[in-house]
């Protein structure tokens, strides 16, 4: 028999139409769990409670529906399930999708997060690096930890392949934490005469100063947040973190709908930079140099044109749903759950379109 996998995701919820792997014909038996919201408010000790109960729940559908392996949609929900499964001594395999945080867990949290991720069957991270930066944190071998390039929805979901259209004359830059926006308002200091727009919340740029040409954009949906990436000619995209999380959303944003990126190189970028072919990359260290980059590219249609097309490509090939279902597969396999052998990624019917 194939694989009952329960899934826990955020977006299972707000959005269950989105294009993802357990939306496709994938030869496994997904039950879908989303994050309940019994608990009012958003502050922290709502969110731990809300996260629990859903882990607490989920756990009472192992039994009921037979459940190989729990797959949690990111860190905070794979914490609670971490931490219900063991204390349960659950027998179910969990596997922890899309791993990726803001700064290496310390204290009293790092404790925490070894307990509840000591008997995990996979994590599966943004970028090479992490791997071993999350198998030191977390004490786990690093065998354990596997890269998959991030993906998202942009290539395969009609709400987003849709918004390119006719590009504005500005440059855009998003993300919240790990930004370098003081670097960013420097930058665009020196093109006054180019708008800026920065898609972000006002808690990373609090007490930073911008020019009057940067506009500070938040509380808007994905998709409005795409629309801005796509209709600008340039992503300009300072990276300040160099340890763990390290823009890897931005990027697939950046090349998926089209949109020529200007970054830093990072550890945690190599796995997608090809600098002069998908991307351009700038020297943190000279600002004067950024500018003109900067300048000289909103002003080359043809230089746009034809790293845009490579990027496009590359995106077609590195972040598509077909890259999760192989990863998935291989972690099903590896792991030894219960398969049959038409547990297969897919068939090229359902692969490529909306899911």
């Amino acid at each position: 028999m194939t694989a009952n996998i329960c899934t826990i995701f955020e977006h299972t919820r707000t959005d269950p139409n989105r294009s993802t792997f357990y939306n496709c014909a994938s030869g496994y038996r997904f039950v879908k769990c989303s994050v309940s919201h019994v608990v009012p408010g958003r502050n922290r000790v709502s969110s731990f409670l809300n996260l629990t109960l859903t882990a607490l729940l989920c756990r009472a559908r192992y039994r009921k529906h037979k459940i190989d392996i729990v797959i949690s949609g990111d860190p905070r929900i794979a914490l609670a399930v971490g931490i219900v499964n063991r204390l349960t001594r659950a027998r179910v395999k969990h596997v922890v999708w899309d791993f990726n945080t803001h700064q290496i867990y310390q204290g009293l949290k790092r404790s925490v997060a070894r307990f509840a991720f000591r008997d995990v069957g996979r994590i599966v991270v943004y970028s090479n690096h992490e791997k071993q930066v999350y198998s030191t944190m977390l004490n786990l071998p690093v065998e354990k930890v596997v890269f998959k390039h991030y993906t998202g929805p942009y290539l395969e979901d009609e709400r987003y392949t849709d918004l390119p259209g006719q590009k504005g004359d500005y440059v855009v830059s998003g993300g919240f934490s790990g930004r370098n926006y003081r670097h960013l308002a420097a930058v665009a200091a020196r093109l006054r005469d180019v708008p800026f727009v920065v898609l972000t919340y006002p808690e990373a740029v609090r007490g930073l100063s911008f020019p009057p040409n940067v506009r500070i954009i938040g509380g808007i949906s994905e998709v409005e947040y795409c629309r801005y990436v796509a209709n600008a000619k340039l992503c300009f995209l300072p990276l300040a973190n160099k340890e763990t999380a390290n823009g890897q959303i931005a990027i697939v944003q950046a090349m998926a709908l089209k949109t020529l990126l200007v970054t830093n190189l990072t550890e945690g970028t190599k796995d997608y930079l090809l600098p002069g072919h998908n991307c351009l990359v700038y020297d943190e260290e000279d600002m004067p140099a950024t500018a003109e980059m900067i300048r000289a590219t909103l002003a080359d249609d043809r230089l746009r044109e034809r790293i845009v097309c490579n990027a496009h490509r590359y995106a077609t090939e590195h972040f598509t749903i077909r890259h999760d279902l192989e990863t998935l597969h291989e972690i099903v396999e590896t792991m030894g759950s219960r398969t049959s052998a038409d547990a297969r990624v897919g068939t090229p019917s359902t692969i490529g379109r909306v899911c």
